[in-house]
């Protein structure tokens, strides 16, 4: 029954739709995606464009509206979507030795894996158990590659490409 979404600087509001009233609270630097669950917030902390990225999930607890956790994944998180008990986040890297990644994250002990697809750009749920991860990389001649692949939420592994060609 709320609207949430990520302000750069630095909050998470939470909007009630049935009078506009909105409520903040404060979460990482430059925060990006947003996920609900289960009483629970997640919001990617991406820590802003230029060096010094961010590689924090804030938790946020819908009652208090406070930041009850953090979790630490890969460098500049964007997107967050959370199917059963685990957490999933892409994140940009640094655009340099650290490489964009797509990580699924228990909630029961915070335990992070990376998923094995490489140059990872954005990522959707479809609500169902399936997520569409688009992905997408320059090759050696500087022509930039990119595919869809599908990963099943359920069991965190990538279940096939859905789109593979030049972007």
């Amino acid at each position: 029954g709320k609207i949430y979404v990520s302000y750069y600087e630095g909050l998470l509001g939470e909007i009630d739709p049935s009078d506009w009233s909105v409520r903040t609270t404060e979460v990482g630097p430059n925060p990006e995606g947003v996920a609900y669950s289960d009483g629970k917030v997640y919001v990617a902390n991406s820590g802003g464009y230029v060096p010094g990225y961010d590689k924090t999930v804030s938790v946020v607890d819908t009652k208090s509206f406070k930041q009850v956790e953090v979790i630490e994944v890969n460098t500049n998180p964007g997107k967050v979507a959370v199917y059963g008990q685990t957490l999933y986040v892409t994140s940009f890297g640094n655009y340099a030795d650290i490489p964009a990644k797509l990580q699924a994250v228990s909630l029961a002990d915070k335990s992070v894996a990376d998923l094995p697809i490489s140059g990872v750009n954005s990522m959707v749920s479809d609500g169902n158990g399936l997520l569409y991860v688009l992905s997408g990389e320059y090759d050696e001649n500087w022509t930039l590659t990119g595919k869809v692949s599908t990963v099943d939420a359920a069991t965190a592994t990538v279940s096939g490409t859905f789109a593979e060609g030049i972007a």
